[in-house]
């Protein structure tokens, strides 16, 4: 299941920053009931929980896509500078972390299932 060519990530890439603009109000919102950030200084956009709802959903879908294409990037160095884009409070910081562990532990789960149907 490893794919070798170079245009397939680029699809994939592609493919995760679809799904998390379709999936960023809803995360976003989701993270804002659980977390209810303040809000500093400086210019507020109109939309807040769409960027750090996108952010988080973007950590979940590339995490849980190159996890299921085996790729032989070291895909958690890539996620690294993006989770710094979070915003200052702790608690999305937390939540990326444990939305990049649980798109890790669904794509194992998926893989596993794929190979025992397989045989």
């Amino acid at each position: 299941m490893l794919i070798q060519k170079k245009w397939w990530q680029i699809i994939l890439f592609i493919l995760a920053i679809v799904l998390s603009l379709i999936f960023s109000k809803i995360v976003g919102k989701f993270s804002y009931s659980i977390f209810n950030p303040i809000i500093g200084l400086g210019p507020i956009p109109t939309c807040p929980e769409c960027i750090d709802g996108f952010i988080l959903s973007y950590l979940f879908f590339i995490t849980l896509l190159l996890n299921l294409i085996k790729t032989k990037i070291y895909w958690l160095l890539f996620l690294l500078p993006i989770i710094l884009l979070i915003n200052p409070p702790f608690g999305f910081l937390i939540l990326g972390t444990l939305l990049i562990i649980i798109a890790w532990l669904l794509a194992q789960i998926i893989l596993l299932a794929y190979q025992r149907i397989r045989k």
